[in-house]
Parts: C-alpha cells; structure tokens; sequence
C-alpha cells in the first residue's frame, strides 16, 4: 500500500447498522470495517480474539477512510456504544458486565455509582471500543501517528453533537492506548483501574473514564488539525447518506 497523506483521507460515521444495513453502501462500509477489524486484531492478538458482538449493529461507528473510495478502503475504525441506546434495545451495557465479572471490586462499584448519577441526571454515557489500525498501513508510521491523533477529532466532535457527555473504555497496555487515553485527560476509574481483558487473552487493560469531556490542551490543539475532516465527514443514518448535503437515499 503506497504512503497516505491527511489529503488522501475521509471521515465515514455510520450510525446504527441495524437501521442502515438497507442501504447497499451501508453493507458494503460494514463488512469492509468488520474484515479490517478482524485483520487488525489477529495481527496483535493470539487466535481466538472475537473484537465484533451485537453491539455493533446498533452502535455508532467512526471510520477513517480513503477519501476516493471511503466504502472499501478502511484505515482505522472504532464504536461508541451507548448505555441508552442498549437500553432501547434491551442489551446489557457491555462495559458493565466485564467490569462485574472481571475488574476489580472497588472499579465496579465506583462505576456504578458513576451509572447511577448519569440515570437519575438522565446523561448518557458510551463504551468507546474496537479500536482497530489496517494492518496493511503497519509499515506506514507517519499514516499511524496521523489516525491516532485523530481520535482527538472525534472525542471532542462526536460526544459533544450526539449528546453523550461521558464516555468510558480500555485502554490496552500491550499496545500503550492506555497511556494514549490518560495523555488525553481521561481518569482511571478507581485505583485498581488495571485487570486481565477476557476477551483478549487476559491482556492487561485500564479502565478509564471521561467526565463530560474533559480533555488537555493537548486533544484540543491536536483536535484542531483535522477539524475540516469532521467537518466533511460522510454521515450513514437510517436511510440516508449526507455529506453536508444528502448525496443518496
């Protein structure tokens, strides 16, 4: 694969594939970002590391694309899963259920007292996950440097305009996103944040939270640099692709 520059990329957000699967361009964006998701987590991970589950067909998807061919070129993709979207669809809020079999006592209890103030503000709260690189772009480290510094394009677009001021996940220290979430200003959720992921082999993870998105100066400052990506993202919902204007329905 030959080097990416920022001039060659796009932003896809595909919103609940189990309401935009009728579209052709809808199917063909999520199986290329399940392929990719799959590629990318073998090449880290011992076999038998499953990154995809239900959640995926009704969470929001943010993809880094090619910008000449956005549906079949993915680079870096990951979801946002919302506890009041699992709610609407009578599915157990991922992040809970592991922090309850898995983490530490003290990071469960702590993050149920976090749920219960979200409940009763009525403020939702989403599991950022499925964090994933295209394997094919590993010889590309300035490609690699540029998708990582755009998460901070997303944290302080995405929540913020879809009304989730807070957000949860793991960070993975095998692969340093961890360190990559605290540079960030996310907060360990409780002292004993650090536990073995099941479903990674017990690979060490972190569980962090971000607080009505709360970020350094570094997120913004780096935000910034590719705030016209967002701004011209193409957004896949319900029955319709827009980018700024629709262009298909």
């Amino acid at each position: 694969m030959k080097n990416i520059n920022v001039k060659d990329l796009c932003i896809v957000v595909l919103e609940s594939p189990y309401d935009s699967l009728i579209l052709k361009d809808a199917r063909k964006i999520f199986s290329n970002m399940i392929n990719t998701k799959l590629r990318g987590y073998k090449s880290y991970h011992e076999d038998g590391v499953m990154p995809v589950d239900t959640t995926d067909f009704i969470a929001t998807h943010l993809i880094i694309a090619n910008k000449n061919n956005p549906f079949e070129e993915i680079y870096m993709s990951y979801k946002s899963c919302s506890y009041q979207t699992c709610e609407k669809y009578n599915i157990p809020f991922p992040f809970m259920a592991i922090l309850k079999n898995y983490a530490h006592k003290d990071c469960y209890e702590k993050m149920s007292q976090t749920m219960e103030e979200c409940r009763f503000k009525n403020e939702d709260l989403s599991y950022d996950t499925g964090w994933t690189i295209n394997p094919d772009i590993k010889g590309d480290k300035e490609l690699q440097i540029i998708l990582k510094e755009m998460v901070t394009t997303f944290v302080t677009n995405h929540h913020p305009q879809y009304n989730v001021p807070h957000w949860v996940t793991l960070g993975i220290c095998k692969v340093k996103t961890d360190q990559m979430f605290l540079k960030m200003g996310l907060d360990e959720i409780s002292s004993n944040a650090v536990f073995q992921h099941p479903f990674l082999h017990k690979t060490a993870a972190r569980a962090v939270i971000s607080m009505y998105n709360q970020y350094t100066d570094y997120v913004f400052d780096t935000a910034k640099k590719y705030q016209s990506l967002w701004d011209n993202r193409i957004t896949i919902s319900g029955t319709s692709i827009n980018q700024n204007i629709k262009i298909a329905a």
